[in-house]
Parts: structure tokens; C-alpha cells; sequence
């Protein structure tokens, strides 16, 4: 192994790396930018300016809140029953890695 190959396990064997889908529905705000909200997880919406912006919010807050409940050993809060999509909007799946 040099310096610039990855660390692996004894046996080879290659760690499980978690990932969490992240349903995100994104529609026109009332205010004419971007709204995404994430119908699995209990987060508040995210605005922006463009559809990459708002779905680039709902992602970071997502992770930094999945990141907080895993250090502090909570568990993270999925919604019992996922939002439904509204006719207006679109919507994305999101597989997140931390």
C-alpha cells in the first residue's frame, strides 16, 4: 500500500457507507423563486432562487440534520407518513451519503 491508497479492513472486506433517500418534491413559490421540501423528512422548506439552489439547500439541510441525530445517537426524524405531491410539483429522488 503507498501513501495515496484508501485504508481497507483486514480481511478485505470493503465498510458499509449508509444511504438515505431523500423524496423532494420542488415547485414555482408564490414569490416566483423555487420551493423543495422533503416529503420523508420532518424539515422545513427550502426557497431559492433556481431549482438547483432549492434542492441544493434541502440536501444540506438534510445531511446536517441526519449527521446531528447520528452523533448525538437520536434517531433521525423520518416522517411516519410521507407528504403527498402536490399536481404542481415535481418530483426528485435524492440518495444521500454522508
Amino acid at each position: 500500500m503507498n501513501k495515496h491508497s484508501l485504508p481497507q479492513s483486514p480481511d478485505g472486506a470493503r465498510p458499509a457507507v449508509p444511504v438515505y433517500n431523500l423524496t423532494i418534491f420542488v415547485a414555482v413559490a408564490d414569490t416566483g423563486g423555487i420551493r423543495a421540501r422533503i416529503a420523508n423528512l420532518e424539515l422545513e422548506s427550502m426557497d431559492g432562487p433556481t431549482m438547483r439552489d432549492a434542492l441544493s439547500k434541502s440536501v444540506q439541510s438534510a445531511k446536517e440534520e441526519i449527521r446531528k441525530c447520528l452523533e448525538n445517537q437520536q434517531a433521525v426524524p423520518w416522517r411516519e407518513t410521507m407528504l403527498q405531491k402536490q399536481s404542481h410539483e415535481q418530483q426528485f429522488l435524492v440518495p444521500l451519503h454522508l
